[in-house]
């Protein structure tokens, strides 16, 4: 009775394997049905696959462009750096006065 009740799962897990196909063997399995079709057309470079398309090259800038352009990044950098220490400043101000806020508002409480 055992021995039946286990041929029967296996048949049944088998069948459910066969049954749930993963998208990605679906997408297999329809690429090979493609490829296999009629009116597939594949290209051929009898003589080698074309030259690739020349790099755009990056125009060559003179020495005092080149300064230019460095003391413009060096600029951004310090207006950068300038905000972040303000922003910084603020943010530590409103903490300390938010700190003393609350030891205000507990002493008043307290006398209270």
């Amino acid at each position: 009775m055992k021995k039946q009740l286990t041929e029967f799962t296996d048949i049944s897990v088998d069948d459910r394997r066969k049954m749930a196909v993963t998208t990605r063997q679906r997408a297999l399995q329809t690429g090979k049905d493609i490829s296999c079709g009629a009116g597939l057309r594949t290209i051929e470079f009898p003589h080698g696959l074309p030259p690739a398309p020349p790099k755009k090259q990056k125009e060559k800038l003179s020495k005092v462009e080149q300064q230019l352009k460095k003391a413009e990044a060096a600029q951004r950098r310090r207006m950068q750096a300038e905000k972040a220490a303000r922003e910084s400043a603020r943010k530590s101000s409103v903490k300390i006065l938010a700190g003393k806020s609350k030891k205000i508002k507990l002493r008043s409480d307290e006398r209270s």
